[in-house]
C-alpha cells in the first residue's frame, strides 16, 4: 500500500516520535511510505531510509486563509498524482488539511487526536472540529478511552478506534540503579517537557520543591527542555528563594542519561495525551510521580503500584508525593520496579504496532 504521513514537522515532541515509529513500522512491512512536512526540514527522530521525506515546498502568503488554501490545493494535487491509499495526520493543522485535501478522492484519511479533548475550546480548535464534522475522516484514532468519551462530535466517535502510544525501544530499558541512586547525597527531581506554564505547569513543581526545600536540604530540581516560559519559570524560582537549587538544562539529545542520575521523575502537566516522557522514564525503572492530567493519559500509566498520581494544580499534594519517596526507600524502589514491568508488558512497540497493522488491513 502507499501511505502518506502529513505532519507539521519532525520535532523531538511526543507526536512526532509516535508518527515516525508507526511510519517506520509500515515501511518495514513493505509498504511505500512518504512523510510530508508542513513547516520546516528539521529532523529530530530516526527515520527509516526506506521512507521518502518531502519537506515544506509551499508558496506562503501573508494572508493566513490564502496560505491554508494554497496548502490544501498542493496536498490534494500531490495526493491525486501519487495515488496514496491512506493519508495519516496527527496534529493541527495537518489534520484539517488532510481531511479537506482527501475529500472525494480514493485516499482514505486516518486522523489521530493527540491532545486534550477537554481543553479550552479556542477559535482554532473550534474551526478544526467544524472541518472534521464537514469532512469526516475514514477512521479517527484516539489514544485513550477517556479522550474518546469526551470528544464532542458523535459521528467521529462512531468511526473511531483506540490505539495507545507505544514505548519506543531503547537501550536504557530497565537499567535504573536503585542502590547507586538511593545512596547519593544529592537527590535530583527531574522534569522533561516543553517549558510551558499553560500546559506543562512546571511552576506547580517549583512551588512543591520550595515547600520541601527547608526540610530537605539535599534536593535539587532539574528541567530538561526548552520553551516559551523559560524566563517566567526562572523568575518564579527566584521569587520563591530556590533559584540556587533549580537547574534549567535546555534541550538534550539523550535524556536517559539524566533520568538514570535522578532520584524521581516528576510530571506536573495539566494537559497531556499519553505522556511519552513519563512512559520512557518509567521504562528505565526510575520511580515516577505525575499529576492526573486531562484527559487521562497519565492515569493509564500510573496506579497505586506503579507510581504516584496527584491532582492537577495542587503543589501541596505534589510535595507530599515527593516526600513519600524521600522518606520511604522501600516504597520508592518497589514502585519504580512495578512501573517498569507495567510499561514493558502493556505498551511495548510490537503490541501497539499490531493494532496499526490491523487498522490498514
Amino acid at each position: 500500500m502507499k501511505i502518506l504521513f502529513l505532519h507539521p514537522n519532525i520535532s523531538y515532541g511526543g507526536a512526532s516520535k509516535v508518527l515516525v515509529s508507526v511510519a517506520n513500522f509500515y515501511a518495514s512491512k513493505g509498504h511505500e511510505v512518504t512523510i510530508l512536512t508542513l513547516l520546516d526540514n528539521k529532523i529530530h527522530q530516526e527515520i527509516s531510509p526506506q521512507i521518502k521525506v518531502i519537506y515544506n515546498t509551499f508558496s506562503d502568503s501573508n494572508i493566513h486563509i490564502i496560505n491554508r488554501l494554497l496548502k490544501v490545493f498542493y496536498i490534494r494535487k500531490f495526493i491525486k498524482k501519487e495515488k496514496y491509499d491512506y493519508c495519516i495526520a496527527f496534529l493541527a493543522p495537518a489534520k484539517s488539511l488532510a481531511t479537506i485535501a482527501c475529500w472525494k478522492t480514493f485516499t482514505k484519511t486516518i486522523l489521530s487526536e493527540r491532545g486534550n479533548t477537554l481543553g479550552k475550546q479556542t477559535i482554532k480548535n473550534k474551526i478544526t472540529k467544524i472541518i472534521e464534522y464537514i469532512f469526516p475522516p475514514s477512521i479517527f484514532v484516539f489514544q485513550t478511552e477517556y479522550a474518546k468519551a469526551y470528544y464532542p462530535i458523535r459521528k467521529i466517535k462512531e468511526r473511531s478506534i483506540i490505539i495507545n502510544n507505544a514505548l519506543i525501544k531503547h537501550k536504557y530499558i530497565g537499567t535504573y540503579n536503585y542502590n547507586e541512586n538511593k545512596n547519593k547525597d544529592i537527590k535530583y527531581i527531574l522534569n522533561i517537557a516543553r517549558l510551558d506554564t499553560q500546559c506543562k505547569r512546571q511552576e506547580i513543581l517549583i512551588k512543591a520543591i520550595a515547600l520541601l526545600s527547608t526540610k530537605y536540604k539535599n534536593i535539587r530540581l532539574k528541567f530538561i527542555g526548552d520553551g516559551p516560559d523559560l524566563q517566567k519559570l526562572k523568575n518564579i524560582s527566584e521569587q520563591l528563594g530556590i533559584a540556587s537549587i533549580v537547574e534549567f538544562c535546555g534541550y538534550k539529545e539523550n535524556v536517559y542519561e539524566e533520568i538514570l542520575k535522578s532520584y524521581i521523575f516528576c510530571l506536573s502537566s495539566e494537559m497531556e495525551g499519553i505522556p511519552n516522557a513519563l512512559m520512557e522514564a518509567m521504562s528505565t525503572g526510575i520511580p515516577c510521580i505525575s499529576t492526573d492530567c486531562k484527559p487521562g493519559g497519565a492515569r493509564l500509566l500510573i496506579n497505586d503500584k506503579t507510581g504516584i498520581l496527584t491532582p492537577i494544580n495542587d503543589y501541596i499534594s505534589l510535595a507530599k508525593a515527593i516526600e513519600s519517596y524521600l522518606t520511604n526507600r522501600v516504597y520508592w524502589e518497589q514502585t519504580g520496579k512495578n512501573g517498569y514491568k507495567y510499561i514493558i508488558e502493556n505498551f511495548n512497540e510490537e503490541k501497539i504496532n499490531r493494532l496499526w497493522e490491523k487498522l490498514i488491513q
